[in-house]
């Protein structure tokens, strides 16, 4: 999917086998946020972007393919709302968006590891700008983003006043389009539906039974 869609003529093949083995090792053993999920809401991505070429920039690709590879990484199978109730030392570091920002951060420290850096022919303008919107993009699969984010679009289109010139509409769409392809399996076939839910169930009862344990 990333040589049919940005070829390696700007890229390191060997640093982008790195990047994505490592990037599937940090994907946690868990019901549901775990590497099956992150593949899928990448080859969902992938979709997105064939389907609309010459609407994002070259950058806002990259950056949204490798955000929909990422976004989930070291996903402990527990919602914000449980890190902030538990008092997690992540949600002392990150009090909006925790896991979110942490999915980022897991995602630069691949990127730092020697090797790993698949940005690493890009101009320094480029990669500041990759690594904006791959954070842009991460945070945005917050839903609590996701709410005001759609009423912002939504408001922007009645009022038929959005132009792809104007940055924050592209950011917009760039947030949308993350939450599309994050809950991406509701659109899929039947059977591939009544699968997801049921390792998503799974998920949220093993998070209930850490709440009544933790209370307890």
């Amino acid at each position: 999917m990333f040589k049919d869609l940005f070829g390696l003529s700007r890229f390191d093949s060997d640093s982008l086998i790195r990047f994505t083995l490592t990037v599937r090792k940090n994907y946690r053993r868990v019901p549901y946020h775990n590497w099956t999920h992150g593949f899928s809401v990448a080859n969902s991505m992938y979709s997105v972007i064939k389907h609309s070429q010459n609407t994002f920039k070259a950058n806002e690709c990259l950056a949204l393919y490798i955000a929909s590879l990422c976004h989930d990484l070291d996903h402990r199978g527990k919602n914000n709302k449980f890190m902030l109730d538990t008092e997690s030392p992540l949600a002392a570091i990150y009090s909006t968006s925790t896991m979110e920002h942490h999915h980022f951060n897991q995602t630069v420290t691949i990127l730092q590891q020697k090797g790993h850096n698949i940005f690493s022919k890009l101009t320094s303008g480029e990669y500041k700008q990759v690594l904006s919107y791959v954070k842009h993009c991460i945070l945005a699969t917050d839903l609590a983003l996701f709410f005001p984010n759609k009423a912002k679009l939504s408001q922007i289109v009645t009022e038929n006043s959005f132009s792809w010139r104007n940055s924050e509409h592209r950011l917009l769409i760039q947030a949308i389009a993350m939450t599309a392809c994050d809950l991406s399996a509701s659109a899929k076939p039947w059977d591939i539906q009544v699968k997801t839910v049921k390792v998503i169930f799974e998920e949220f009862y093993e998070q209930t039974a850490k709440v009544y344990e933790v209370e307890w």
